[in-house]
C-alpha cells in the first residue's frame, strides 16, 4: 500500500497549505505541473506513481483536500524527488528553476481559441467555485469555536500532573537516544473534509509502523499538549519527525511519525478513532473529572451543533465537486493528450536517471 497524506486542507482557518514541506530535507528534483482543471495533472502523477512502484520504489501520494480520489502531487520516498500540482489554491514556483525544480506547462497542449470561446462559462464556474469556498471556511470557523468551547469546558477540570506524566512514560520510547543535533519536521494532514465528512488515511501512515500509541482524548483537551512535549523531546534527538495537524484547527497536532523508529503517536477523536493492530491505547480521558462537568447537556449540544455545521461545509464541498467537474469540462475536450502522453515519457526518464534505473516505456 502507498502511503496517502494532505499537504494542505480546508480548514477553520481557511485553505492552510504546508507544501513548501513536499520535500524535506533535501530535493533532487521537483517537477511543478502548471495547467487549467480537466488538464489531466493527476493522472499524469498518478501514471508515473504507478511505474516508480513497481520499479521497486516507495510512493508517498499527495490527496487532494476536496477530492479524496484526485492527486495534488507524488513523492518517491527517501529518494529526494517529487512531482505537484502547483496551481491554485496552493501555487508553487520553482526556487531553483533549471537544476532542481521544473516547471512542466501543460498549456502547450491544449486549444487556446477553443478554450477562450467559454470564457463566459468558465469565468461563472470558478466565481460560484471561490463563493463556495468562503462559506465552507465560514461554517468551519463556527464549527472550530463550538469545539474550542467544549475543549475549554473540560480542560479546566483536567489532572495535569497525569498528563505530563503520560507524556513523561511515553518520551521513554525515545528518551534514551543521546542529545545532539536538533531534529526536523515536517508538517501535513491526515485527514481531510470531504462530501462525505471527513476522511483519513491514518492506516497507510500508521499501519506499517511496528509501535504506535493512540491517545484516546474524548474532550480534545490534553493530546495536543502531550504531542507537543514528545514532539520537542524528540528533536533534541536529532529525530526527524513527521507532524500531522488536525484538518478543523490546524493549530492542533494530532499524531507524530518517527519513521525511523518505526514509531507513532496518534489521536482517537471524533473524526478519526483509527487502532491500528498491536497498538496501545493510552487514555486521557481518566484525567478529566467528569463529574464536576457544568451545564452538560448544553455541551452535549454544542457538539451535536458542531457536527451539523459540519455536515452543511461537507455538503458544500459536494456541490464544488460538481461544479468543478463543469469545469473541468470546459478544458477536457481541448487538450492533446498526446502531448502529455509525451512529456510524461520525458519526465519518468529523467526521474529514472536520478533513481539510476531503466525508465519503462509509457
Amino acid at each position: 500500500m502507498n502511503k496517502s497524506v494532505l499537504l494542505g486542507a480546508n480548514t477553520a482557518r481557511g485553505f492552510v497549505s504546508f507544501y513548501d514541506q513536499i520535500l524535506v530535507p533535501k530535493a533532487k528534483y521537483l517537477g511543478i505541473i502548471k495547467g487549467g482543471p480537466g488538464t489531466g495533472k493527476s493522472t499524469f502523477m498518478r501514471k508515473i506513481g504507478e511505474k516508480i512502484s513497481q520499479a521497486g520504489f516507495q510512493v508517498e501520494e499527495l490527496r487532494c483536500s476536496s477530492d479524496q480520489d484526485s492527486l495534488d502531487g507524488i513523492v518517491v520516498r527517501g529518494q529526494g524527488i517529487a512531482l505537484v500540482d502547483g496551481t491554485r489554491p496552493h501555487i508553487i514556483e520553482p526556487r531553483y528553476p533549471g537544476c532542481l525544480d521544473e516547471i512542466i506547462n501543460f498549456g502547450e497542449f491544449w486549444d487556446r481559441d477553443a478554450i477562450c470561446a467559454r470564457q463566459n462559462e468558465i469565468v461563472a464556474l470558478s466565481q460560484e467555485i471561490s463563493e463556495r469556498y468562503a462559506r465552507i471556511y465560514r461554517l468551519l470557523a463556527a464549527a472550530n469555536q463550538l469545539s474550542l468551547d467544549w475543549s475549554a469546558s473540560h480542560n479546566q477540570l483536567l489532572d495535569s500532573k497525569g498528563i505530563n506524566q503520560v507524556a513523561e512514560d511515553l518520551a521513554a520510547s525515545f528518551s534514551g537516544l543521546p542529545v545532539a543535533r536538533s531534529g526536523v519536521e515536517r508538517h501535513l494532514f491526515a485527514s481531510s473534509l470531504s462530501p462525505k465528512g471527513y476522511v483519513h488515511y491514518l492506516e497507510s501512515i500508521l499501519g506499517p509502523l511496528t509501535e504506535v500509541y493512540v491517545l484516546k482524548d474524548t474532550y480534545s483537551c490534553s493530546a495536543h499538549s502531550v504531542l507537543e512535549r514528545l514532539l520537542a523531546a524528540a528533536k533534541t534527538r536529532g529525530l526527524f519527525v513527521e507532524v500531522y495537524h488536525c484538518a478543523l484547527e490546524p493549530q492542533r497536532i494530532e499524531h507524530l511519525v518517527i519513521e525511523e523508529l518505526s514509531l507513532g503517536f496518534s489521536t482517537a477523536s471524533i473524526h478519526h478513532d483509527y487502532i491500528p493492530d498491536g497498538a496501545e491505547l493510552v487514555d486521557l480521558d481518566q484525567f478529566v473529572d467528569l463529574g464536576k462537568v457544568k451545564e452538560a447537556a448544553f455541551l452535549g449540544q454544542q457538539k451535536e451543533t458542531e457536527k451539523l455545521i459540519t455536515s452543511w461545509a461537507a455538503g458544500e464541498l459536494g456541490r464544488i465537486k460538481a461544479l468543478h467537474d463543469e469545469l473541468e469540462g470546459c478544458y477536457f475536450p481541448h487538450m492533446d493528450f498526446a502531448g502529455t502522453e509525451r512529456v510524461l515519457q520525458r519526465t519518468l526518464d529523467r526521474i529514472c536517471e536520478l533513481l539510476s534505473t531503466p525508465a519503462p516505456v509509457h
